[in-house]
């Protein structure tokens, strides 16, 4: 349900944004940044995404597929890594151990950021597999899924995305 008085429009999240252009035009340009510049690959920056997406309960952002730098719909990344996504703890084979860390530190600072902020052992495999600014590409860019997905399914502006899917290459 739509919580904000907007015209009848196929871009519900441009027309909300409309209502705070300075705020929205920095807010697209940071997911643009993010998609540009976030040393992850394409799988890690998609595994976070993903996760993140089933957290949020946001349809829309579970429906969308593309890497960065690829057009969304391209065939980079199966179905079946997505799928994956949604059943990691049981089975993480699918994944690097960057891509299972990636989706794990997504979850945990989305449900969790108190205790993942004191999981010493956690953050001993992160800094195993990821440099410092890696960690600080991936904390951001999670940081803007949660933000921006909740933001819209809060308002009821998810039936468009702001993240351009091709706006990267990897």
């Amino acid at each position: 349900m739509l919580r904000l008085d907007l015209p009848d429009t196929d871009n519900l999240a441009a027309a909300a944004g409309a209502l705070s252009p300075r705020i929205w035009d920095d807010l697209v340009a940071f997911n643009g940044a993010a998609r540009t510049h976030a040393r992850l690959s394409g799988r890690e920056f998609e595994a976070a995404r993903y996760r993140i997406a089933l957290i949020n309960d946001c349809n829309l952002c579970q429906s969308r597929r593309g890497a960065p730098g690829e057009e969304e719909g391209d065939a980079g990344i199966p179905e079946s890594f997505y799928e994956a996504v949604t059943t990691w703890r049981e089975d993480q084979s699918p994944f690097s151990e960057r891509e299972s860390l990636a989706i794990e530190f997504a979850e945990r600072f989305a449900l969790d950021h108190i205790a993942l902020h004191d999981d010493e052992v956690f953050w001993d495999r992160l800094h195993a597999s990821f440099s410092d600014p890696e960690l600080v590409d991936l904390g951001l860019v999670i940081a803007g899924f949660i933000g921006g997905g909740r933001f819209h399914r809060v308002f009821g502006t998810d039936s468009v995305c702001m993240v351009d899917l091709s706006a990267r290459n990897a």
